[in-house]
């Protein structure tokens, strides 16, 4: 979680580096915010920390926090038949793949709110237990159903 949080750093200026550039309202907005020049030295502080964690060669940062793809955390998860039947579903759908222009999406459209619901939950579920937070006993049952395999509950 350590190596997530300094990542969000990376993000964090590039954000703020199109910030600089942007000409909307919002972008104005906080460029002229009263609090910037009180948060703008920590955020260079922070900034400076992941620098030095994540800057290769020339400078330049990788675009993920991760040192492996999608399928290699799925291995290391024991989930890879979940990301083999979700990822090439939902991939094939937004990069235009020839089957799923022909075929249409492999996932059964009623198992869209389950899969949704169950990524949400793992979400919450990180996030309750990062910030060590006292669950009901319903929130607790939710997360733990959400932690299986989500493939395995279509079958």
């Amino acid at each position: 979680m350590k190596r997530t949080l300094l990542f969000a750093e990376i993000e964090r200026s590039k954000l703020l580096r199109r910030i600089e550039e942007s000409d909307t309202a919002l972008g104005k907005k906080i460029q002229t915010s009263p609090l910037r020049p009180d948060t703008e030295p920590k955020i260079k502080q922070e900034f400076a920390k992941a620098s030095k964690r994540f800057a290769g060669q020339g400078g330049k940062f990788p675009n993920n926090w991760y040192r492996c793809n999608l399928r290699q955390i799925a291995e290391k998860l024991n989930l890879v038949q979940e990301y083999d039947f979700i990822v090439f579903g939902y991939n094939g759908a937004v990069h235009g793949s020839p089957y799923n222009m022909v075929m249409g999406s492999v996932i059964i459209r009623r198992h869209l709110i389950t899969l949704a619901w169950d990524t949400v939950l793992r979400v919450m579920d990180a996030n309750a237990k990062y910030h060590q937070l006292d669950l009901s006993k319903n929130l607790q049952e939710a997360f733990e159903s959400a932690r299986g395999n989500a493939v395995k509950t279509f079958m």
